[in-house]
């Protein structure tokens, strides 16, 4: 399977199909199948906000995660600000993805 957003679109329906319900780690979950979709945002904050933008559009939240020292993003740009508020808007669970090596 080639990964596209076509496919992941086509994955959420798939996941759906069999019966799953999705759900926040910020929420207790309501379904007996439930469905954790995760995203740590590691490259491209852009391409997080499309694949929330996807989900939305299927009708089920998510989980992003972004880095505090990502290589490829700053986390306290006004830029990344307005896409984890739009993330939020959409109904996703927003947070940080810790790099261990930061701790130590």
């Amino acid at each position: 399977m080639t990964f596209s957003y076509d496919s992941f679109r086509s994955m959420i329906q798939g996941i759906k199909e069999h019966g799953y319900s999705f759900a926040r780690f910020d929420r207790k979950a309501t379904g007996e199948k439930t469905f954790y979709l995760r995203h740590d945002v590691d490259i491209s904050p852009a391409c997080a906000l499309r694949l929330g933008e996807i989900a939305a559009q299927e009708g089920v939240t998510s989980n992003i995660f972004f880095q505090l020292n990502a290589e490829t993003y700053s986390a306290f740009t006004q830029h990344l600000l307005t896409i984890i508020r739009g993330l939020r808007s959409m109904g996703h669970c927003v947070g940080l993805h810790v790099d261990e090596n930061l701790m130590v």
